[in-house]
């Protein structure tokens, strides 16, 4: 068992396998009979054991992996999922997932990773703790596809999934409460980049980009096609600075531009196109963005700034490795509204070679 997450106010996450050791099947039981009971779910306690005894058969299936939160010393969440092959799960189930998908959605689950189960407790549950359950599930799964199936009611768990980029595959099994079922699939883009021609053939690419917008938490979030032509002629995007495409799966979804290149701690401007967020690509792009500076560039420190409220930013920063460094109060300033928060994040060159994260201690000193 492998700790992957801690802080003092929120629940530890742990990742297990066979070999480190599984959570027993009645503490599985125990959280989703509690998570489950409320509406909308409104599951028996059959339910509950159902899906612990099906945990207790599948947990020694190659290739699973299970995640847990503890608090108090108590199970609050759980999470497991394994490789799926169709040939190995013949059973009634399967079978009725595969004719309901039909032939050729069913294929695309071959050899990815099925998340079985997660569930929170409700003492635990709105603190997001369900995202980062299943982050930490499919980070240690490593599969770039995975599939899920819920009910399809409006519920936490469906906003979650909504959130991280999952879509409708097709229609599963009802759930054990009658529900009616939707396969969620997500698929983790292979993320890459690619060298901006700011004054040659990506100059009017670059500026459509930036027009288009919103952008919601920059300091100007509607730039009009004069202030960006200024910007890209007056150097910004290639005079100590370096501009380059996002893609994933080679389309073009978001611009990182490595500002004060000449310095020893480069900044980072990163936006992703509006049909590009929500889908789990700043991650990826921060990280591809972070080795091509410390791979390219002899910086010490990368940094990043963000407005308080970007909260979906400030937790991509802090999953690649990033440390909050500053907070420099109503320093941020907003068209039509009052100024808020700044923000600073940044990560250590050793940090990013050791792959460890250096913590900073905020109050080193008393008055």
């Amino acid at each position: 068992m492998t700790t992957t997450d801690r802080a003092a106010d929120r629940p530890a996450i742990a990742v297990c396998t066979a070999a480190t050791g599984l959570t027993d099947p009645a503490e599985v039981e125990q959280v989703y009979a509690a998570a489950s009971a409320p509406p909308p779910l409104a599951e028996p306690p059959a339910v509950a054991r159902m899906y612990a005894e099906l945990y207790a058969h599948t947990r020694h299936t190659p290739g699973l992996v299970a995640v847990t939160a503890h608090q108090d010393g108590e199970l609050v969440g759980f999470g497991y999922g394994h490789p799926w092959s169709w040939a190995a799960n013949t059973d009634g189930w399967s079978a009725e997932l595969a004719d309901r998908l039909g032939a050729a959605a069913a294929a695309t689950l071959e050899g990815s990773f099925a998340v079985q189960l997660l569930a929170v407790a409700p003492e635990a549950a709105g603190a997001g703790l369900g995202r980062r359950l299943l982050g930490a599930l499919l980070a240690a799964a490593g599969s770039p596809r995975a599939w899920l199936v819920t009910s399809d009611v409006d519920s936490p768990a469906r906003r979650l999934y909504a959130s991280t980029g999952w879509r409708e595959l097709g229609r599963g099994p009802a759930a054990p409460n009658g529900a009616p079922a939707l396969v969620l699939v997500r698929h983790r883009p292979d993320v890459a980049l690619s060298p901006v021609d700011v004054r040659g053939a990506d100059r009017p690419a670059l500026i459509e980009f930036l027009v288009d917008g919103p952008w919601p938490f920059h300091v100007r979030s509607h730039p009009t096609r004069e202030q960006v032509s200024a910007d890209v002629d007056g150097g910004r995007y290639d005079d100590d600075a370096q501009a380059l495409w996002v893609l994933a799966d080679g389309e073009r979804v978001g611009l990182g531009v490595l500002e004060d290149l000449a310095d020893d701690t480069p900044m980072l401007d990163l936006r992703l196109a509006p049909a590009a967020r929500g889908r789990g690509l700043g991650l990826p792009a921060l990280r591809a963005l972070t080795d091509h500076l410390f791979a390219t560039q002899p910086a010490r420190r990368f940094e990043a700034q963000t407005r308080e409220d970007n909260v979906a930013m400030r937790r991509v920063l802090l999953r690649a490795g990033f440390v909050k460094e500053a907070h420099y109060r109503e320093g941020w300033p907003v068209e039509g509204g009052p100024a808020l928060a700044s923000v600073g994040y940044a990560v250590l060159r050793r940090d990013w070679v050791s792959g460890t994260t250096t913590p900073l201690v905020w109050d080193d000193l008393t008055r």
